[in-house]
């Protein structure tokens, strides 16, 4: 199954730096941001969500000169994940008559249920087999 994914991020983040006179310095730092992202599958099955996330990092950064340097840091972000709000295909499948769109939407749902075992929780096309065998 070949899939691309598309995303657009958008991120602000801010950092305090201590001990300014030094080359060595410490950091805290917080960030805010969102994120679309539209996943095709081949089979032309689609699926949208929308991300938003908080975080914070505390590191420590070596100032080569005035315009560069390194630095290590940890940092934990908080994300939230939200499809977007189509009208879920379980409710198309149900109004359908004809016996073709009907097997293209329970193949259009299959592979819904693939994407986010795949994306949300990080299953490979083996383990989702073996859930779904059980």
């Amino acid at each position: 199954m070949e899939q691309k994914e598309n995303a657009l991020l958008l991120s602000l983040s801010a950092r305090y730096y201590f001990l300014s006179e030094n080359k060595l310095k410490p950091f805290l730092g917080l960030e805010a941001g969102m994120e679309t992202t539209k996943v095709t599958t081949t089979g032309s099955s689609e699926m949208k969500y929308n991300v938003s996330g908080l975080g914070g990092e505390i590191g420590c950064a070596y100032f080569i000169n005035q315009h560069g340097g390194m630095e290590a840091f940890y940092q934990y972000t908080k994300m939230n994940y939200k499809e977007n709000d189509d009208p879920p295909l379980t409710e198309d499948l149900a109004e359908a008559r004809e016996p073709r769109t009907r097997e293209m939407l329970q193949r259009q749902i299959a592979d819904t249920d693939t994407q986010i075992d795949q994306l949300v929780y990080g299953l490979t096309e083996e383990e989702i087999r073996i859930v779904e065998e059980e």
